[in-house]
């Protein structure tokens, strides 16, 4: 499964407030919209403004993410008591073969995995628990040498030490596993309640296409300016040819993310108003191959501008 990510392009609050704001407009100039569909119905603007209050009420990041976060801080005397032991092994070990025959079998006994584990990382202090208890088990009678080395208490002692860090390292795993899944719920209403509001908002701009103050009631980056209280923030494009250095028009324009698509003008151009962020743009004309721009950055309160020259595709006869 793909992992889900946000296609508004905005903070979740901007967004909470923008489309707050949006479904307002829509109750405000509810006439305007049930001439244009059937489902524009008083009613839907109450359901829209209760979904972005349910998507206002998931737990956003910071909340969740405090639940691992307390179950880590507690891991971590379980594993220091993992990784004493394996010491204490160590040093059985050297007891038990002396010279060169102690470096192969400490490192049998998972001397990699705890240098990795000595940074907290779980997954090797589990490998090296695992390695330590197996060594013990197949050289148990050789590392005690009788009475005077390991003593015969250490293989519980080990064996508990092992369980109760994978006991609590599984309620570790299991709540992150809960973290992620909360995650993409939030971020799946969340884009829920962007998807529905940029439908009616395109829609709005239709119905108010011949008044420019209305129709601003219903563009997103309008609405988002105006919150955010800084001046418009986005980009423009104007597209010429490589040779001719004319205007290439008419072509599309597809921005990620947000889901933006734009229609040049008779003179090449396109300006794209969007929040602060890192886009992606994909470029399609008749007769040039695609063009594909990345790492589009948007400052807030800024309009860039860049001008990009077309190669025009050669066809041979």
């Amino acid at each position: 499964m793909s992992e889900l990510h946000p296609i508004y392009n905005c903070t979740e609050e901007e967004l909470y407030i923008v489309a707050t704001t949006g479904w307002t407009s829509y109750g405000d100039n509810i006439l305007g919209f049930t001439g244009l569909k059937g489902k524009y119905i008083a009613a839907l603007g109450v359901s829209s403004l209760s979904e972005i209050e349910a998507a206002k009420l998931l737990p956003d990041n910071d909340s969740r993410s405090s639940v691992p976060e307390s179950i880590r801080l507690a891991l971590i005397p379980f594993a220091d008591t993992c990784l004493e032991n394996w010491m204490k092994l160590k040093c059985y070990i050297e007891e038990a073969y002396p010279g060169d025959l102690a470096n192969p079998m400490v490192k049998s006994a998972g001397k990699e995995a705890h240098r990795k584990g000595s940074n907290y990382s779980w997954s090797e202090i589990v490998s090296m628990n695992n390695s330590g208890a197996t060594f013990i088990a197949e050289h148990k009678t050789v590392l005690e040498m009788g009475t005077l080395n390991m003593p015969a208490a250490f293989v519980t002692t080990f064996s508990s030490g092992k369980d109760a860090f994978e006991t609590n390292y599984q309620s570790y795993v299991h709540a992150q596993q809960i973290t992620f899944g909360g995650t993409a719920a939030k971020i799946a209403a969340n884009n829920n309640v962007y998807r529905h509001l940029i439908a009616m908002l395109k829609d709005g701009q239709l119905i108010f296409r011949l008044n420019e103050s209305k129709k601003e009631l219903f563009i997103f980056s309008s609405i988002l300016s105006l919150i955010s209280r800084t001046g418009i923030s986005g980009f423009k494009v104007w597209l010429i040819d490589s040779i001719s250095e004319l205007p290439v028009t008419p072509y599309n324009a597809k921005i990620q993310p947000g889901d933006i698509t734009e229609i040049a003008d008779a003179n090449g151009m396109i300006e794209v108003k969007t929040g602060a962020n890192l886009y992606n743009m994909v470029i399609t004309a008749a007769g040039y191959p695609d063009y594909n721009e990345g790492g589009i950055r948007v400052v807030t309160g800024t309009m860039s501008r860049k001008k990009i020259k077309m190669v025009k595709v050669v066809v041979s006869d």
